[in-house]
């Protein structure tokens, strides 16, 4: 009697691990697919970067010793700084072309005259700023247009007042 009831428990608790394997597969297998279902990525925006503080002053006077680069490029660098702030608060975003489907930008501080040259701004469909935003949009999909080279991804940037800082991406199909 002892050996049949040993039996009946063992028989019992296989079913047992057999049912908890099954349940635990199920559910593992629902969570692999909500993992790699697409996501709707919710994209930084110009709001989610505001400035608070809008720079108003004349121009500084564009510092071409401020970067090693500044005086290959000070006829553009100076032209654009006359126009004053258009990016950040306190900073002009310079863009000049640099061949076929090509843009080369500068970031100038309006308040001092800093050039900076960040080598993440090169791009082929331009870059998207505000004045009242330190987000940096390259390469966006709205300013494709057909006679474009295919362009793999857009980038979000962060400008810290020293360097873009990467946010996200997202790529362009």
């Amino acid at each position: 009697m002892e050996q049949k009831q040993y039996f009946l428990i063992i028989k019992k608790l296989s079913l047992l691990f057999l049912i908890l394997s099954v349940s635990l597969f199920v559910t593992s297998k629902a969570q692999d697919n909500n993992i790699n279902k697409p996501k709707k990525q919710k994209l930084p925006t110009f709001d989610d970067f505001q400035v608070v503080k809008i720079f108003k002053g004349i121009p500084a006077k564009v510092d071409l010793s401020s970067n090693r680069y500044a005086k290959e490029f000070r006829t553009v660098l100076r032209e654009g700084a006359k126009k004053g702030s258009n990016f950040a608060g306190h900073y002009t975003l310079v863009e000049w072309g640099c061949g076929s489907s090509c843009q080369s930008h500068a970031i100038i501080d309006t308040k001092n005259g800093k050039v900076f040259f960040p080598d993440k701004l090169l791009t082929t469909a331009g870059v998207d700023f505000k004045l009242s935003s330190s987000l940096i949009i390259t390469d966006h999909v709205d300013r494709l247009s057909g006679d474009l080279p295919p362009i793999s991804y857009s980038y979000y940037y962060n400008w810290d007042g020293k360097k873009l800082i990467l946010i996200d991406s997202i790529k362009i199909q």
